[in-house]
């Protein structure tokens, strides 16, 4: 019986430790990625908010201030830069969760104009500025797909700050002023993680933040495409 028992693990000693082998990355990724890490990422940025909504809250201001326009030059810029800084936890090697700060850049807006003012002959310059920027909870579920690399899909919130500002020169002078707002935005994204040296990550990652605030004007989706790194600690 003994005899039989030892041939018949001699038989499947390769196949156990085949199947050992190709369970251990996994293992190890999951032992080496778990606790408390941190990490920066700068950001590509799309605001989805429209166009038109900044040109009527543009020049309905200049009629406010008695500028009828016979011509106008107007710019819009919806693309730009930000940045985010997160601290998480992996609770397990499927399980993350994080909180941060995220700034999703500025929307401009210009108008230069001439045309008359209070029936004498005149030129205006309006800018308006849309930033919104706040802290992020989320939820990451994580898929390891080998040692050093792994997918994962993210859910949360931001709770936004928006601010809005505005320059305006016209033959009654200059003048600006400013508002600001708040409003909870629900986050999406994708992205793919390597690790390096056990302690740090690489990741490209895109996220959607559902219609934020363009204070007073509109409304959009951001689109935030991502890349930075992660420190664990």
């Amino acid at each position: 019986m003994t005899s039989r028992f030892v041939r018949i693990l001699g038989l499947a000693a390769p196949g156990l430790a085949c199947l050992s082998l190709a369970c251990l990355p996994w293992q190890s990724a999951a032992a080496a990625e778990l606790g408390v890490y941190a990490g920066v990422s700068y950001a590509q940025v799309n605001n989805g908010v429209k166009q038109s909504d900044f040109d009527a809250a543009g020049f309905n201001i200049l009629a406010g201030e008695g500028f009828v326009p016979d011509t106008a030059a107007v710019s819009f810029d919806n693309k730009g830069s930000g940045y985010n800084f997160v601290v998480g936890y992996r609770l397990f090697p499927w399980l993350a969760v994080e909180g941060g700060y995220m700034d999703m850049g500025k929307v401009s807006h210009r108008i230069i104009s001439d045309g008359t003012q209070f029936d004498a002959p005149a030129n205006a310059n309006l800018s308006i500025n849309a930033e919104s920027s706040g802290i992020t909870v989320s939820a990451l579920g994580i898929l390891p797909l080998s040692y050093r690399w792994e997918v994962y899909g993210r859910a949360g919130a931001v709770f936004a700050t928006n601010r809005l500002s505005l320059f305006i020169t016209d033959s009654l002078g200059q003048g600006s002023g400013q508002t600001s707002g708040s409003k909870t935005n629900f986050l999406a994204g994708a992205g793919v993680s390597m690790s390096l040296a056990e302690v740090y990550g690489v990741r490209l990652e895109y996220q959607r933040i559902f219609a934020v605030e363009a204070e007073q004007i509109g409304e959009g989706d951001v689109d935030f495409l991502t890349l930075g790194v992660t420190v664990q600690f």
